[in-house]
This record gives C-alpha cells, structure tokens and sequence, in this order.
C-alpha cells in the first residue's frame, strides 16, 4: 500500500521527510510520531522513508561539558504554539517513542534502535519517567534472558488489568460498540456521574496499544504467544487492528473509518475522542483505515 503524499490530498499525508501529517487545526503535530510508526507497518511501499522520518524526530543532545549526550525523542508543535514550520519541541510521550522503537526494530533499523537504547534520554520528553516493565524491555529486545524476566513482570499486571477493567465495565453499566460513531461522544458527554468517577481509575486501552508493538519484538517465541494471549483479551472484539498486533485473524468485511486513533480506546462511554464517521476517506489518506486494511491484509482501492 501507498500513503497519500499530497497535502491537499486527503486528510493524512507524508511529507518529503518522511513524517505523516493530518489536515486538522492542529496538523495532528503532537501525535505525528506515533501515526509515523503505525504507517511504517501498514503503508509497504512507502516503508523505507517512513522510518527515516521516525528517526527525524530523534534529537542527540551533549550535557553542558560536551561529555554525556542523550538522544531525545522530540515532536513537532510548530502550528500550535506558534513556532516556526519545521521546529521541535520537546514533548514526545512515551508510548509515541515505543511504538517508533519497536517498528524500526522489526524493519531492520538495528543500528539506529541500539544507539538509542545506549543514549536515551531517562526521561523521553514530558517529564515522565519510563516505567520499571519499559525498562525491562529495553534490556529484553536483544536479550533472551530479560525477555523473560518481562513476562514474569508482566503476566501478573495483565491478569489483573483484565479482572479489572472487566469488572470497572460491569459496575458501571458501560455500553460497547462494534464501530466507530457519533453516537459514543453523545454517550460521553451524558456519562452518569457514577461513570465520571470511574473513567479515572480505567486502566487506558493506549496502553495494551503500544504494549502490542513492544511484545511482538520479544526474541523468544514462547514469551511472545504467551503475552500477545493475555493483550489481545484487553480489547473488545471490534478493536480488529490491535488484536491482529496479537496475532488475531481479522474476520471482519467492512470498517467505517474515522480520523481518530480508534485502535488505542475503547468505544464505550469512556472514550472522548471524536468517532464521526467518513466514508468518502480511502486507505491513501486515513491511516486508521490503512490499519484496518492491513489487519485484513487485502488492499481495496475503492472508496469504503
């Protein structure tokens, strides 16, 4: 598949540099290495610039002596605060720089996944730590002993984060559907207030989302399976894209898009992003779709 590359093309593009970019307010700037990773995966064709554009927004900064550097992973906020076109900010999340290191470890960006890994920075860009289980897998991607001291950390955690967002949903009364729609922001806006309180303590769907990413590149095959078994069972069965990460054949015909990430949330009541539907987008310009496609691995050049 082929990512659309005109501007005035469609509602997602990629630039010269290899980033993708939306036509919103915003540009989609502050999440434009994550949708760069995903592309990567999905849009085949267009493989090798994407992932040089991943590793566009990887900075290598020296401390004040000139010494000890650190490779930062930077996001571009130009438009929305005003700076100018083409300038970085620090401010990449965490998971935006998991999904960017896990893609170019599966495509080969050895070279460049290992200078990272012996540079990076200890916080990756909004003041947040990477967590213990993070750690471990940085440790775990060229090792086969920490691949498994991960899946000790981690079955636990994802047996317990099933339990609960399982038993979080029931208590709640939260009302899931198979497909994106205006609907589920109506149903956001009038949540009771019993389901306000109760948003907070979900443990988020973006997180399995990029957990996905990271377990696929685990060197053994048995940690892999096991672990991709209990994240696939983190999402409800209309997440077609994030179950195929975890190794679920995607049986579904037809996927109504929308220009949102739907594969990193829920689509129930908890989910404040907005999920209109556009039929007209094709695969070249909506990089959800693209995912959809993907994840049924047939390319369908009619408009969905």
């Amino acid at each position: 598949m082929k990512l659309n590359k005109d501007k005035d093309g469609g509602y997602n593009y990629m630039t010269p540099e290899g980033r993708v970019i939306s036509n919103s307010y915003t540009q989609g700037l502050g999440d434009s290495l994550g949708r760069t990773a995903i592309a990567a995966e999905i849009y085949d064709e267009d493989r090798e610039q994407l992932l040089k554009g991943i590793q566009s927004y990887f900075r290598t900064y020296y401390s004040y002596d000139d010494i000890d550097k650190c490779l930062y992973g930077y996001t571009m906020y130009a438009t929305r605060y005003g700076m100018e076109e083409g300038d970085f900010a620090k401010g990449t999340s965490r998971d935006h720089i998991l999904k960017a290191i896990a893609i170019c470890h599966r495509y080969g960006e050895h070279d460049f996944v290992k200078y990272f890994l012996k540079y990076r920075a200890k916080r990756p860009g909004r003041d947040m730590p990477y967590t213990i289980d993070q750690k471990v897998w940085f440790k775990a991607l060229y090792n086969k002993v920490w691949s498994w001291v991960y899946l000790i950390m981690m079955i636990p955690w994802l047996i317990f984060t099933y339990l609960w967002n399982k038993f979080i949903f029931f208590i709640g009364g939260y009302t899931f559907h198979d497909s994106p729609s205006v609907l589920i922001n109506e149903e956001h806006k009038h949540r009771s207030k019993w389901q306000r309180l109760l948003d907070k303590v979900i443990v988020p769907a973006y997180g399995f989302f990029y957990t996905t990413y990271m377990v696929r590149e685990l060197p053994v095959k048995f940690v892999r399976r096991t672990l991709q078994k209990l994240l696939r069972i983190q999402f409800e069965k209309g997440n077609h894209f994030a179950r195929w990460l975890c190794g679920v054949k995607v049986s579904a015909f037809h996927y109504n898009p929308t220009r949102k990430n739907r594969w990193s949330v829920f689509l129930n009541e908890s989910c404040d992003r907005d999920m209109s539907v556009y039929l007209n987008d094709t695969v070249e310009n909506n990089v959800e779709l693209g995912a959809f496609m993907c994840a049924k691995n047939e390319y369908n050049e009619a408009k969905m």
